[in-house]
Protein backbone atom coordinates (compact mmCIF):
# COMPACT_ATOMS: atom_id res chain seq x y z
CA UNK A 1 0.00 0.00 0.00
CA UNK A 2 2.27 2.49 0.43
CA UNK A 3 4.08 1.69 -2.95
CA UNK A 4 1.25 2.46 -4.46
CA UNK A 5 0.72 5.64 -2.41
CA UNK A 6 3.96 6.81 -4.07
CA UNK A 7 3.08 5.92 -7.35
CA UNK A 8 0.36 7.81 -6.85
CA UNK A 9 1.88 10.63 -5.45
CA UNK A 10 4.67 10.98 -8.09
CA UNK A 11 1.75 10.20 -11.30
CA UNK A 12 0.04 13.38 -9.72
CA UNK A 13 3.16 14.79 -9.88
CA UNK A 14 3.80 14.27 -13.43
CA UNK A 15 0.31 15.38 -14.71
CA UNK A 16 0.37 18.71 -12.74
CA UNK A 17 3.23 19.23 -14.94
CA UNK A 18 2.10 18.46 -17.98
CA UNK A 19 -0.79 20.31 -17.41
CA UNK A 20 1.48 23.17 -16.96
CA UNK A 21 3.50 23.02 -19.93
CA UNK A 22 -0.19 23.07 -22.18
CA UNK A 23 -1.01 26.61 -20.97
CA UNK A 24 0.55 29.02 -22.94
CA UNK A 25 0.93 31.54 -20.41
CA UNK A 26 3.00 34.33 -19.76
CA UNK A 27 4.07 34.65 -16.33
CA UNK A 28 5.06 38.56 -16.84
CA UNK A 29 6.82 40.55 -19.53
CA UNK A 30 9.61 43.09 -19.73
CA UNK A 31 12.32 40.66 -18.45
CA UNK A 32 15.32 41.30 -21.14
CA UNK A 33 18.61 38.72 -21.53
CA UNK A 34 22.10 39.11 -23.17
CA UNK A 35 25.19 41.37 -23.50
CA UNK A 36 24.73 44.73 -22.14
CA UNK A 37 27.17 46.54 -23.47
CA UNK A 38 29.70 47.47 -26.42
CA UNK A 39 33.07 46.38 -26.08
CA UNK A 40 36.48 46.94 -27.88
CA UNK A 41 38.71 44.32 -26.65
CA UNK A 42 42.65 43.67 -27.59
CA UNK A 43 44.43 41.01 -29.78
CA UNK A 44 44.73 37.73 -27.72
CA UNK A 45 43.75 39.31 -24.59
CA UNK A 46 40.93 37.21 -22.25
CA UNK A 47 38.21 39.46 -21.39
CA UNK A 48 35.42 38.22 -19.05
CA UNK A 49 31.64 39.06 -20.61
CA UNK A 50 28.80 38.48 -18.60
CA UNK A 51 25.24 37.34 -20.08
CA UNK A 52 22.81 39.07 -17.73
CA UNK A 53 19.41 39.09 -17.06
CA UNK A 54 17.52 42.30 -15.64
CA UNK A 55 13.79 42.88 -14.37
CA UNK A 56 12.66 39.15 -14.18
CA UNK A 57 10.39 37.62 -11.87
CA UNK A 58 10.71 34.13 -10.15
CA UNK A 59 12.88 32.96 -13.20
CA UNK A 60 13.38 29.22 -12.49
CA UNK A 61 14.42 27.61 -15.40
CA UNK A 62 16.02 29.34 -18.80
CA UNK A 63 17.25 28.19 -22.00
CA UNK A 64 19.53 29.93 -24.19
CA UNK A 65 21.72 30.17 -27.44
CA UNK A 66 23.83 32.69 -28.09
CA UNK A 67 25.87 33.59 -31.41
CA UNK A 68 29.26 34.99 -32.07
CA UNK A 69 31.95 35.12 -35.03
CA UNK A 70 34.04 32.31 -34.50
CA UNK A 71 36.75 34.18 -37.16
CA UNK A 72 36.72 37.37 -34.29
CA UNK A 73 36.23 35.27 -30.69
CA UNK A 74 36.81 32.31 -29.23
CA UNK A 75 35.62 31.14 -25.56
CA UNK A 76 38.08 29.68 -23.65
CA UNK A 77 36.82 27.02 -20.96
CA UNK A 78 35.47 27.72 -17.73
CA UNK A 79 35.78 23.71 -16.63
CA UNK A 80 38.99 22.72 -17.66
CA UNK A 81 38.02 19.30 -15.89
CA UNK A 82 35.24 18.28 -17.99
CA UNK A 83 35.19 17.33 -22.09
CA UNK A 84 34.41 20.63 -24.16
CA UNK A 85 34.50 23.67 -23.07
CA UNK A 86 32.16 25.44 -21.38
CA UNK A 87 31.07 28.88 -20.23
CA UNK A 88 31.00 29.75 -15.85
CA UNK A 89 27.87 29.68 -13.88
CA UNK A 90 27.26 32.84 -12.71
CA UNK A 91 25.92 33.64 -9.42
CA UNK A 92 22.20 34.44 -10.29
CA UNK A 93 20.73 31.24 -10.65
CA UNK A 94 21.88 28.16 -8.18
CA UNK A 95 23.24 25.64 -9.25
CA UNK A 96 21.17 22.80 -10.26
CA UNK A 97 20.09 20.11 -13.37
CA UNK A 98 22.42 21.21 -16.46
CA UNK A 99 21.34 19.81 -19.99
CA UNK A 100 23.46 22.21 -21.91
CA UNK A 101 26.39 23.60 -20.74
CA UNK A 102 28.81 24.32 -23.73
CA UNK A 103 30.50 26.60 -26.44
CA UNK A 104 31.37 25.34 -29.77
CA UNK A 105 33.56 27.26 -30.91
CA UNK A 106 34.22 26.34 -34.63
CA UNK A 107 30.39 27.26 -35.37
CA UNK A 108 30.60 30.32 -32.49
CA UNK A 109 27.36 29.36 -30.65
CA UNK A 110 26.76 28.89 -26.72
CA UNK A 111 24.15 26.64 -25.66
CA UNK A 112 22.81 26.64 -22.07
CA UNK A 113 19.51 24.90 -20.50
CA UNK A 114 19.29 24.53 -17.26
CA UNK A 115 17.01 24.35 -14.23
CA UNK A 116 17.17 25.14 -10.57
CA UNK A 117 16.31 22.18 -8.02
CA UNK A 118 14.66 21.99 -4.63
CA UNK A 119 15.02 23.76 -2.14
CA UNK A 120 16.08 26.52 -4.80
CA UNK A 121 13.40 29.60 -4.86
CA UNK A 122 12.50 31.54 -7.64
CA UNK A 123 14.87 34.57 -8.61
CA UNK A 124 13.82 37.92 -8.82
CA UNK A 125 16.04 41.47 -10.05
CA UNK A 126 18.72 41.56 -12.19
CA UNK A 127 22.17 39.35 -12.02
CA UNK A 128 24.65 37.50 -14.40
CA UNK A 129 23.25 34.14 -15.30
CA UNK A 130 26.90 32.95 -17.11
CA UNK A 131 30.17 34.28 -17.97
CA UNK A 132 32.02 34.38 -21.54
CA UNK A 133 35.72 34.25 -21.37
CA UNK A 134 36.69 35.64 -24.71
CA UNK A 135 39.31 36.06 -26.65
CA UNK A 136 40.30 38.18 -30.11
CA UNK A 137 41.19 35.75 -31.88
CA UNK A 138 41.29 38.42 -34.83
CA UNK A 139 41.10 42.36 -35.81
CA UNK A 140 37.42 42.50 -36.82
CA UNK A 141 33.94 43.21 -35.31
CA UNK A 142 31.64 40.38 -33.81
CA UNK A 143 27.31 40.22 -32.72
CA UNK A 144 27.15 38.67 -30.02
CA UNK A 145 23.79 37.78 -30.70
CA UNK A 146 20.65 36.00 -28.08
CA UNK A 147 19.58 33.57 -30.97
CA UNK A 148 16.95 31.67 -28.74
CA UNK A 149 15.26 32.39 -25.04
CA UNK A 150 13.18 30.95 -23.13
CA UNK A 151 12.37 30.77 -19.26
CA UNK A 152 9.56 29.20 -16.57
CA UNK A 153 8.91 29.65 -13.01
CA UNK A 154 9.21 26.81 -10.65
CA UNK A 155 5.59 25.88 -11.64
CA UNK A 156 6.54 25.78 -15.42
CA UNK A 157 4.67 29.34 -16.24
CA UNK A 158 6.30 30.98 -19.13
CA UNK A 159 8.65 33.75 -18.35
CA UNK A 160 8.92 36.03 -21.87
CA UNK A 161 12.51 37.37 -22.41
CA UNK A 162 13.75 39.84 -25.09
CA UNK A 163 17.09 39.52 -26.41
CA UNK A 164 19.64 41.78 -25.79
CA UNK A 165 22.70 41.84 -28.43
CA UNK A 166 26.30 43.87 -28.38
CA UNK A 167 29.25 44.08 -30.52
CA UNK A 168 32.72 43.13 -29.65
CA UNK A 169 35.46 45.17 -31.59
CA UNK A 170 38.72 43.14 -31.32
CA UNK A 171 41.40 45.66 -32.57
CA UNK A 172 45.46 45.75 -32.45
CA UNK A 173 44.97 49.29 -31.00
CA UNK A 174 42.15 48.85 -28.32
CA UNK A 175 43.17 49.65 -24.94
CA UNK A 176 43.95 47.17 -22.17
CA UNK A 177 40.37 46.00 -20.41
CA UNK A 178 41.00 46.35 -16.37
CA UNK A 179 38.42 44.57 -14.63
CA UNK A 180 37.21 42.86 -11.58
CA UNK A 181 36.83 39.35 -11.92
CA UNK A 182 33.39 38.52 -12.43
CA UNK A 183 32.44 35.66 -9.63
CA UNK A 184 31.08 32.15 -11.02
CA UNK A 185 29.85 29.03 -9.16
CA UNK A 186 31.80 25.89 -8.65
CA UNK A 187 31.40 23.58 -11.41
CA UNK A 188 31.33 20.77 -9.16
CA UNK A 189 28.03 21.69 -7.86
CA UNK A 190 26.29 21.64 -11.21
CA UNK A 191 24.22 18.34 -11.89
CA UNK A 192 25.00 17.13 -15.68
CA UNK A 193 22.81 15.12 -17.83
CA UNK A 194 23.61 13.43 -20.84
CA UNK A 195 21.30 14.56 -23.62
CA UNK A 196 19.15 11.92 -25.76
CA UNK A 197 21.70 11.02 -28.74
CA UNK A 198 20.53 8.48 -30.89
CA UNK A 199 23.44 6.04 -31.26
CA UNK A 200 23.80 4.35 -34.68
CA UNK A 201 23.20 0.63 -34.59
CA UNK A 202 24.19 -2.13 -37.43
CA UNK A 203 23.07 -5.18 -37.21
CA UNK A 204 24.09 -8.40 -38.95
CA UNK A 205 21.83 -7.65 -41.97
CA UNK A 206 23.71 -4.32 -42.70
CA UNK A 207 20.58 -2.24 -41.67
CA UNK A 208 21.65 0.72 -39.67
CA UNK A 209 19.13 1.65 -37.13
CA UNK A 210 19.05 4.72 -34.50
CA UNK A 211 18.92 3.56 -30.75
CA UNK A 212 17.82 6.44 -28.48
CA UNK A 213 19.42 6.27 -24.66
CA UNK A 214 17.97 7.50 -21.77
CA UNK A 215 19.87 10.28 -20.16
CA UNK A 216 22.03 9.13 -16.73
CA UNK A 217 21.62 11.40 -14.08
CA UNK A 218 24.68 11.84 -11.73
CA UNK A 219 23.06 12.38 -8.79
CA UNK A 220 19.86 11.67 -7.05
CA UNK A 221 19.04 15.15 -6.84
CA UNK A 222 14.87 15.82 -8.64
CA UNK A 223 13.33 19.25 -9.37
CA UNK A 224 10.26 20.26 -7.57
CA UNK A 225 8.36 21.21 -10.69
CA UNK A 226 8.40 19.90 -14.49
CA UNK A 227 9.44 23.10 -15.87
CA UNK A 228 8.00 23.39 -19.61
CA UNK A 229 8.81 27.07 -21.32
CA UNK A 230 7.63 29.07 -24.49
CA UNK A 231 8.25 31.92 -26.05
CA UNK A 232 10.80 32.99 -29.16
CA UNK A 233 13.33 35.75 -28.17
CA UNK A 234 12.67 39.62 -29.32
CA UNK A 235 16.22 39.86 -30.64
CA UNK A 236 16.79 43.39 -30.87
CA UNK A 237 14.05 44.90 -29.56
CA UNK A 238 12.11 45.18 -33.10
CA UNK A 239 10.22 41.68 -33.53
CA UNK A 240 7.44 41.19 -31.93
CA UNK A 241 6.62 38.54 -29.64
CA UNK A 242 5.52 36.00 -30.51
CA UNK A 243 2.27 33.73 -29.24
CA UNK A 244 3.63 31.51 -26.22
CA UNK A 245 3.63 27.99 -27.47
CA UNK A 246 4.48 24.75 -25.23
CA UNK A 247 8.50 25.40 -24.54
CA UNK A 248 11.28 22.45 -25.06
CA UNK A 249 12.24 21.85 -21.50
CA UNK A 250 10.65 18.82 -22.12
CA UNK A 251 13.75 16.74 -20.76
CA UNK A 252 12.83 17.20 -16.76
CA UNK A 253 9.73 14.99 -17.31
CA UNK A 254 12.48 12.32 -17.86
CA UNK A 255 12.86 11.79 -14.11
CA UNK A 256 9.28 11.06 -12.66
CA UNK A 257 8.90 8.80 -15.61
CA UNK A 258 11.74 7.23 -14.90
CA UNK A 259 10.50 6.40 -10.88
CA UNK A 260 7.74 5.69 -11.57
CA UNK A 261 9.06 2.84 -13.76
CA UNK A 262 10.66 1.68 -10.66
CA UNK A 263 7.89 1.87 -8.56
CA UNK A 264 5.71 -0.24 -11.25
CA UNK A 265 8.46 -2.97 -11.16
CA UNK A 266 9.66 -3.44 -7.77
CA UNK A 267 5.60 -3.84 -7.25
CA UNK A 268 4.84 -6.60 -9.78
CA UNK A 269 7.96 -8.79 -8.05
CA UNK A 270 6.37 -8.37 -4.84
CA UNK A 271 2.63 -9.53 -6.19
CA UNK A 272 4.50 -12.12 -7.86
CA UNK A 273 6.86 -13.08 -5.62
CA UNK A 274 5.68 -17.44 -4.19
CA UNK A 275 4.85 -17.55 -0.68
CA UNK A 276 7.44 -19.12 1.66
CA UNK A 277 7.20 -22.71 2.12
CA UNK A 278 6.78 -24.31 5.75
CA UNK A 279 9.65 -26.65 6.34
CA UNK A 280 8.86 -27.41 10.19
CA UNK A 281 6.91 -30.63 9.00
CA UNK A 282 3.44 -29.76 10.47
CA UNK A 283 1.62 -26.83 11.79
CA UNK A 284 2.61 -25.78 15.51
CA UNK A 285 -0.39 -25.67 18.03
CA UNK A 286 -0.24 -24.51 21.31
Amino acid sequence: MRIRGSVFSVITFILLGVLCAAAPVSAQGGARVGVFADLEIPLNTRVEVPVEVRDVSELYAVDLTIRFDPDVLQVEDANPNQAGVQPGLATFLDAGMTLFNEVDNETGTVRFVMSQINPSEGKSGSGNLLVLYFVGKQAGTSQVTVEHAEASDRYGVAITLSGVDAEIVVSASAPEVVATPIPVQDPTQIIVIETLMPTVVVTEAGAITQVTEVPAVSTSAEPTAVLTVGGDVDSGSEQGLEKQEKGSLWWLLTLPLVIVAGFIIIRRKQVNQPDPIDHSGGNNEE
